[in-house]
């Protein structure tokens, strides 16, 4: 019998060969974090240099919403002040953007990584089926509403502003490495299985000095490259809501993307909560719109705050 939100967590923390799976999905070992991480740090800064911007996911998912409310809807999504913005008139059509390019990229890496597609659930052995997907899906609603509260998710604003030092992306703070594996996602918060923190942080390093070593010696001029603006008090709440979000389903967007494209079913159920908490927040907007916008700092970074 289940007996509460982080039960099908459990047996991992008690057991950690549950959650430090050492294997993908097609029997292979998983990368060295560190190596993957490097790799990851490297993906990073070549979109930094080559596009202006790093990665992320969460902008795709809301762009996702608010073309099929428009497709549905049109003229609600007009007076919508927070799916507007995401359809207006740029020129292009709304998807055509780098971000939905990217997380295409991610789904297609992911599925070619996998190697092959294996439906089935990532769940411990005491909870159902049908209670993992309750948890997927709840855990999904939860980060989306608080990745749009954050403004980011843990690849923009983790990954990204991490790299770029921004102020609200440490304060918010894909199949290789085990990333698209809900039980080694979940072993983060557990202490069971640092390789997903081993990744990021091994990452944003990398990205960092590239960043460091191309301005100094003149090859990219980082004033140009995009920074979510930081709204520091929201941005850390959304990092919290997120952070519940993340342990309840196990998956963060670009993760869940990356295993869905390999066949984890709860990964695509986890997907389909995010937009809804995604729907949630935007037919909400104008009773949160004064806490979204709340202690702006605009570009904001570590150096420039702590005057170092």
């Amino acid at each position: 019998m289940d007996d509460g939100v982080g039960t099908q967590f459990q047996e991992w923390s008690a057991n950690p060969s549950l959650a430090s799976e050492k294997t993908s999905a097609v029997g292979q070992p998983y990368m060295s974090p560190y190596a993957a991480g490097v790799g990851l740090g490297l993906v990073l800064l070549l979109t930094f240099f080559v596009m202006g911007r790093g990665l992320g996911a969460s902008g795709a998912i809301n762009s996702f919403v608010a073309v099929g409310i428009n497709s549905i809807a049109p003229g609600h999504v007009e007076q919508n002040e927070f799916f507007s913005a995401f359809v207006g008139d740029f020129g292009r059509p709304p998807l055509a953007k780098w971000i939905v390019f990217e997380l295409a990229g991610v789904i297609l890496g992911g599925y070619l990584s996998a190697g092959r597609v294996r439906k089935r659930i990532d769940r411990g052995p005491r909870v159902s089926a049908t209670s993992r997907m309750g948890y997927a899906f709840v855990g999904g609603t939860t980060m989306g509403v608080g990745m749009v509260l954050a403004r980011g998710c843990t690849s923009g604003q983790g990954l990204t502003g991490g790299a770029m030092l921004n102020v609200g992306s440490w304060g918010f703070l894909l199949e290789r490495a085990g990333l698209g594996n809900g039980r080694k996602l979940a072993a983060q918060f557990y202490l069971t299985d640092l390789a997903v923190f081993k990744v990021m942080f091994t990452a944003i390093l990398t990205a960092m000095v590239g960043l460091f070593v191309l301005s100094r010696v003149g090859l990219l001029d980082l004033s140009r490259i995009y920074m979510t603006p930081t709204y520091l008090v929201p941005q850390i709440v959304g990092g919290l809501v997120f952070g519940v979000g993340f342990v309840t389903g196990g998956y963060c967007p670009g993760t869940s993307c990356v295993a869905a494209s390999s066949g984890r079913i709860d990964a695509g159920v986890l997907l389909v909560g995010m937009m809804f908490g995604v729907l949630l927040v935007g037919e909400s907007y104008e009773w949160i719109r004064g806490f979204h916008e709340m202690t702006s700092m605009g570009r904001a970074t570590l150096d420039e705050v702590l005057h170092v």
